[in-house]
């Protein structure tokens, strides 16, 4: 079998007495525990687990590290929380992954991925025209390869961008450098997170598109982050961002896959698979993304997407000091109906803080 526990960067093989022994090789410090498989590079994932628990489920139930597998998908925002790089294993050797490593394939695909697959959504126009009507300077938070931000810096607008991903914000660069020289005077990215952002404002619009916020993991990290943007609002600015509304049809088993797209390339067919499942806990969709080049795979990253429910959400901003202005289904304005889920698209200010409802 080639898969492995590392443990402190220590390898270890399935013992012949079976995985119960092998969790008894932890040692209580330990505290860095991967799966690693070496006939699948660039799947390996941190266990969000403590030694003691994870030598008692694997004394329990007896797990074949297939299933572990599948189980140690969860643990990616262990890593993220961390920042742990992850680790891949060849045999009984390892060696670092890049800490990028799965942002790289996210942002390699990104630009043609979306391109198909958010053509008619709406949300490009819907934030190029809320960022007119709040005029400059306007801060992205999320902005990834500059979907969004490279059309309101084309209008004109002084536009910030931050993003977490480094291979993310190398891809905006990328684009930036050939736009017009009056189009990259207007635009300025840096590194950061929702939670601690490396700018002050005061900003006219402070917006997350495509669900960005949805990276934010945990109900205390959603509160900080909405403070933090609500600091760098102006006191008349707007705040606005979107998540998709959860529903259990939109997740399916772990070992199914669907196709996300096919596209034929001068005679190369390019097609993106992905699958998702609901965490036990029932707050989190974790899933993976496949791109495949004429059928065999070129790349592969871990997904989490932070399940948002539109009553919590409302509870946060008001926590956070923000007023709720409009709740939106979807980017032509139609009002949000609990009977019939689709996007949840917020925009709020700064101000007397009101719970606002879900109706």
């Amino acid at each position: 079998m080639p898969a492995t526990l590392q443990i402190d960067h220590e390898v270890l093989r399935p013992p012949p007495d079976g995985l119960d022994a092998l969790a008894a090789q932890t040692t209580p410090e330990a505290r860095d525990i991967r799966l690693c498989d070496a006939a699948r590079p660039g799947h390996d994932h941190l266990f969000d687990a403590s030694p003691e628990q994870l030598r008692a489920q694997l004394a329990h139930d007896r797990l074949d590290l297939g299933k572990l597998w599948h189980r140690g998908v969860l643990a990616r925002r262990a890593a993220q929380r961390q920042g742990c790089a992850f680790a891949r294993v060849r045999g009984v050797n390892s060696r670092p992954a890049a800490p990028d490593a799965y942002d790289a394939a996210l942002a390699r695909h990104y630009d043609q991925d979306y391109e198909i697959l958010r053509r008619d959504a709406g949300d490009v126009r819907f934030y190029r025209e809320l960022a007119r009507a709040c005029g400059s300077p306007v801060l992205e938070v999320g902005c990834g390869t500059g979907r969004v931000l490279l059309p309101i810096a084309r209008d004109g607008l002084q536009v910030t961008g931050v993003d977490p991903s480094t291979p993310m914000l190398a891809q905006l660069e990328h684009k930036l450098a050939q736009e017009p020289a009056a189009v990259r005077a207007r635009v300025r990215t840096l590194g950061g997170r929702f939670d601690e952002l490396p700018v002050n404002g005061p900003f006219s619009l402070v917006f997350a598109a495509f669900r960005a916020f949805q990276h934010v993991h945990g109900r205390e990290a959603q509160l900080t982050a909405l403070r933090e943007l609500a600091r760098v609002l102006a006191p008349d600015g707007t705040l606005a961002f979107d998540a998709f509304d959860y529903s259990p049809q939109r997740a399916s088993p772990p070992e199914d896959e669907r196709c996300d797209y096919q596209l034929d390339q001068g005679g190369v067919l390019w097609e993106r698979l992905s699958s998702a499942r609901l965490s036990p806990d029932g707050r989190t969709l974790v899933g993976r993304f496949r791109w495949l080049r004429d059928g065999t795979e070129i790349d592969c990253a871990p997904f989490q997407l932070e399940i948002v429910r539109c009553e919590e959400l409302l509870g946060l901003l008001s926590e956070a000091g923000l007023q709720l202005e409009a709740l939106h289904a979807d980017f032509e304005g139609a009002p949000w109906d609990e009977g019939d889920p689709r996007d949840i698209i917020v925009l709020a200010r700064r101000g007397a803080a009101t719970s606002g409802t879900c109706t």
